[in-house]
């Protein structure tokens, strides 16, 4: 069954996205695996078994078990809702479930029906492979994006091309997703060996704790289109963070120890408790009024399949990671005169072999800033304001900045694969707050 989540509002309408979880596994393919779908679950073979939990968060509103079986949105830790807030305290919500197999109807990751510009959540989901290591992967299927309705404003921003009930919606083009490895600040998963209730543990307080925070490493996922969302494979991520942060030990088994889940090929660990954080936001400025009443649904599916013997899962996707490039600025947020340079060092690492000729590019979005090369040591040791702000980087680079314009500032840094070439990894943002001197 697919569920919907809805848009609705005073000339602003109804958006939805449906989502469930779901796993599936083709009878045609004869590695054992374990599929389950939440219309119905169907295991083919049992050597391999997939089971998920979730949390979910709504406008800083948390779904929560208040009695057996019964489900109600309560404030986060700290945020008093004022009188009128939506959803309203003790409102009855869908997302927030404990370790299962999925159930078609009843475990709804997103259910949403009266969504406004401005609206966002998050959900974190925990996936656990039980048995045998296992390949992972991610999808949407059984689409549907219609239009519903057709209220004034939306035909007029669609120019008199909106067409009910079935015409194509516009959701799609704004509602966006963000995703990390919710890992905490332990590298790996510490926070499973008690069981799937266990998360933000003593031994890693913020893994699993609904919040993205930079030590966790790059997001895999940054405000990307729920339209633009395909077949993801996990390996790639889980790979990527095993370079990333060091790793040792090739199978991803460290008794809970640290880096505990993260193997060198990416593959998911028995009995690992693996927390994705996935955010979503539909934004209030972007969204026009063409997704009025509009209807985005979809199944969401994560698959697992066997690990051994199987170099070419999910119908001969060969599961190798992507060359990576990981870049991390420090410190993010620095402050000046007007007078004077700030200096922040960008680092680099990942798979460096396949980015000979690599570089950094800053920019500060027009704000009339000057770049200048630094040292990794704090300094600033050229007066000479950088042309084309493109810096040659091996490991490490040292850049200035200064702005005669009081104000905080945001300087974005990305690694391109050469110079004036294409952008690589995630970019990352530290802010430069500049005062005129006292």
């Amino acid at each position: 069954m697919t569920n919907m989540l809805q848009y609705r509002g005073i000339a602003l309408g109804v958006a939805a996205l449906g989502v469930v979880g779901a796993l599936v596994g083709g009878a045609t393919v004869a590695f054992y695996g374990d599929v389950e779908r939440s219309t119905g679950n169907t295991f083919t073979a049992g050597a391999v078994e997939l089971r998920v939990d979730s949390v979910s968060h709504y406008n800083q509103m948390i779904c929560t078990e208040v009695d057996e079986g019964i489900y109600q949105w309560q404030p986060e830790d700290g945020f008093v809702p004022g009188e009128g807030y939506y959803p309203a305290t003790g409102s009855a919500c869908d997302g927030t479930w404990a370790e299962t197999d999925l159930e078609a109807g009843v475990h709804k990751f997103f259910n949403f029906l009266d969504l406004k510009p401005g609206d966002m959540g998050e959900d974190t989901i925990s996936l656990h492979v039980y048995d045998n290591p296992a390949w992972g992967q991610f999808l949407l299927d059984n689409v549907i994006d219609v239009d519903n309705t057709c209220t004034d404003p939306e035909q007029s921003m669609e120019e008199g091309d909106c067409s009910d009930p079935d015409g194509d919606g516009e959701i799609d083009n704004y509602l966006v997703f963000t995703g990390w490895v919710d890992q905490g600040r332990v590298t790996g998963f510490q926070c499973g060996e008690a069981g799937p209730d266990n998360a933000m543990c003593d031994t890693d307080p913020t893994e699993g704790d609904n919040v993205y925070q930079d030590y966790e490493g790059p997001k895999f996922w940054d405000e990307v289109l729920i339209g633009d969302i395909g077949p993801f494979d996990l390996a790639p991520v889980l790979s990527a963070a095993y370079e990333l942060e060091s790793c040792t030990e090739g199978d991803g088994d460290t008794a809970y120890e640290e880096c505990h889940g993260f193997a060198e090929d990416g593959r998911m660990v028995p009995s690992v408790t693996y927390y994705f954080g996935l955010a979503w936001e539909l934004p209030l400025l972007e969204t026009g009024n063409d997704a009025q009443t509009d209807t985005f649904g979809a199944d969401m599916i994560f698959r697992v399949e066997q690990h051994r013997n199987n170099p070419n899962p999910f119908a001969g996707a060969v599961v190798v990671a992507d060359p990576t490039m990981m870049l991390t600025v420090a410190p993010t947020s620095t402050m000046a005169t007007s007078t004077e340079k700030a200096n922040f060092v960008a680092s680099v690492s990942g798979d460096l072999d396949d980015f000979p000729g690599r570089v950094i590019m800053v920019d500060d979005a027009a704000a009339g800033g000057s770049f200048f090369l630094g040292t990794t040591g704090g300094e600033c040791n050229s007066d000479t304001v950088d042309a084309d702000n493109e810096f040659d980087i091996n490991l490490n680079r040292g850049v200035c900045y200064q702005n005669a314009a009081e104000g905080a500032h945001v300087i974005t840094v990305s690694v391109l694969d050469e110079t004036g070439g294409s952008v690589v990894g995630t970019p990352v943002d530290l802010t430069v707050t500049v005062a005129n001197p006292v």
